[in-house]
């Protein structure tokens, strides 16, 4: 069958698949596809800024921990040698001590808590407890004569102690030191120090069990 030059269509349908014509899919919407894969390319880009950003701000960050861990090995710091090792009533309460108790006990000043308990307990930060002691220190520690075993801590109050933050951080060095098991005394400085009356606060602090039978 024949056909006539009018029976021809002057214009070709656009095709059936949406994805195949561009002015269905951005003129009707139609193919929704189009649009989500435009949105995925700028959540990728978004993505890929973000990621920038963060690694230079980690590279400053590194940059900045270097250059002071760098200052802190290149400085040289200048100091002096103290004149005197104690203050001079810590000197007084020792030499008391020494008379006092020292045919029987070894005494050492200015001891630092990492000295006399250990912070490397099972199911803690080691670190942490570490640091957490590692700038306290008590005044006198009573150590046995024959291995050194630190017995006794002793620490001298002034006027310092009285304030909020001192006596919290007392409260904590005694129960450091209670948990730990090691007995502390404090004492008074009221300028003066006896040694017989130091001799018994001594006596008393490790033995009171004894203490209290005989009174």
């Amino acid at each position: 069958m024949k056909q006539s030059v009018n029976d021809i269509p002057t214009s070709l349908p656009c095709p059936s698949v949406a994805l195949l014509c561009p002015s269905e899919v951005f003129d009707e919407g139609g193919c929704e596809g189009g649009r989500m894969s435009e949105c995925q390319k700028k959540n990728m880009t978004n993505f890929y800024i973000i990621i920038g950003i963060i690694v230079v701000i980690a590279i400053a960050i590194a940059a900045v921990r270097g250059s002071f861990a760098d200052a802190e090995k290149k400085a040289k710091y200048r100091y002096n040698r103290k004149d005197f090792f104690l203050s001079r009533a810590e000197h007084e309460c020792y030499d008391a001590l020494v008379e006092a108790v020292g045919l029987e006990y070894r005494i050492f000043a200015q001891v630092h808590l990492p000295t006399l308990v250990d912070h490397a307990i099972r199911g803690q930060n080691w670190r942490a407890a570490l640091a957490h002691i590692n700038r306290k220190s008590v005044d006198f520690v009573l150590c046995d004569k024959a291995y050194l075993s630190p017995k006794l801590a002793i620490e001298l109050d002034d006027k310092s102690h009285e304030r909020p933050d001192r006596q919290e951080r007392d409260r904590e060095v005694e129960r450091i030191l209670r948990e730990a098991g090691l007995p502390l005394l404090r004492l008074e400085n009221r300028g003066n120090f006896n040694p017989g009356e130091l001799a018994q606060k001594i006596k008393e602090t490790l033995n009171p069990k004894s203490t209290f039978r005989h009174s």
